[in-house]
Formats: structure tokens, sequence, C-alpha cells
């Protein structure tokens, strides 16, 4: 299972979920009632967790949002070419050509050569952890 849904009133620190359609970690929920008949909020602020950006978002607590069960996957890049395409080679000797990264990280990962790279995946959301020698 790498998704499954959440009530935002449930939603609790260090999970990760989608928010502005962004794959985010979450860092921080409060709980609020608004008024004295209002229904509770949750206010959740989280990181995009590719870009870093802080996004924060207010929900009703019984609002459904998308919880991901993110995989981590280290492989040695050999090569970025011009369209930002990695050649990827798995532990296990497997490669994958097409994994695509983008401006300033693409321009990076061609400079520091063969490093190995930790790719984080959910669901259909797929991006560069880290990279090290």
């Amino acid at each position: 299972m790498t998704s499954e849904p959440i009530s935002a009133g449930d939603v609790k620190k260090g999970i990760y979920i989608l928010l502005k359609e962004k794959l985010c970690k979450v860092k921080n929920v409060t709980i609020v009632k608004v008024g004295k008949h209002g229904h509770t909020k949750a206010i959740i602020s989280a990181s995009d967790l590719f870009t870093g950006k802080n996004v924060n978002m207010s929900h009703p607590s019984g609002d459904v949002l998308t919880r991901f069960y993110p995989t981590q996957t280290v492989y040695s890049l050999s090569q970025v070419d011009e369209d930002g395409y990695c050649f990827l080679i798995s532990e296990e000797g497997e490669t994958r050509e097409d994994f695509r990264v983008f401006g300033k990280q693409a321009e990076e990962l061609r400079k520091a050569g063969e490093v190995e790279v930790t790719v984080l995946s959910a669901g259909s959301f797929e991006g560069i952890l880290k990279y090290s020698r």
C-alpha cells in the first residue's frame, strides 16, 4: 500500500500527505474550534519533500486527504543528458532511463559526475532527496 485516505483531524506530525498537489511531510498540526457552533479545523504546516518550501493549509477536520507511504531507493547515477534524463543503476543491477530532473538540480548532478542518489517514491511522485559521492 503506497497511499490511503486520512481525515484532516487525524493527521499527525511526521507523516506524508498530499497538500496543494505536492507531496509533503507534516511539521505541525493544530486543531481549532471555530465559533460557538463551528466545526473543528485542522491547520496543517508541512514542507514540500522535493523543494523544501513550506506549505500551510486549513481543512475542516472531516475533510479526507491522501496519506502516502514513500519508499527510498538508492541508485548509482552515471550521467544526466541534455534533456535532464538520468541513467540510474540500482544495487540489484537494474537500470532506469525514465527518471528526469530539471534546472538547478540537473546542472548540479551533471557537474557532480558519478554519484549515489537516493530517490523517494510515493504513488506517482518521485524525486531525488539527496546525492553523495
